[in-house]
């Protein structure tokens, strides 16, 4: 087995055997273990404040959401996602974020907000103009 070559996409990495006889790469992927989302839940002014580190994408995306929609409820229906901590943010995370505001609209006196932003997911968020829906704030 040849060297350890980092991919493009950082949760595989690339193997590569050198064949001089033939003059030619194999090339194998293999899963590295994926950064996880860590998710807290603190409570400041009457709202719910869900604080998230790591990756919201498609391996990520339902333990958000779980996270999301079951803090929402009727005795609790304001609800805000601390997003300083999150280093990616995928459509599947998206989603997540999207059904937690929809939830929240349902309930009586509900708020959703995405509250201090990465600059990477404020940057996401504001280039589908979804910033305003999610009420995006600096805090």
């Amino acid at each position: 087995m040849g060297k350890v070559n980092r991919a493009p996409h950082p949760h595989w990495i690339y193997f590569f055997h050198l064949d001089a006889a033939r003059r030619s790469v194999r090339y194998k992927a293999s899963p590295m273990e994926a950064k996880k989302l860590e998710i807290t839940v603190e409570f400041e002014g009457g709202w719910q404040v869900l604080v998230m580190k790591g990756r919201l994408d498609a391996t990520t995306s339902a333990q958000a959401q779980e996270a999301i929609l079951g803090n929402l409820s009727s005795i609790t229906p304001k609800l805000s996602v601390n997003a300083e901590g999150l280093d990616y943010l995928s459509s599947a995370g998206i989603r997540s974020l999207l059904m937690g505001a929809q939830k929240a609209r349902g309930i009586a006196g509900g708020a959703f907000a995405v509250v201090e932003p990465s600059d990477i997911v404020r940057r996401i968020l504001v280039d589908c103009g979804l910033d305003s829906m999610l009420g995006m704030s600096a805090r």
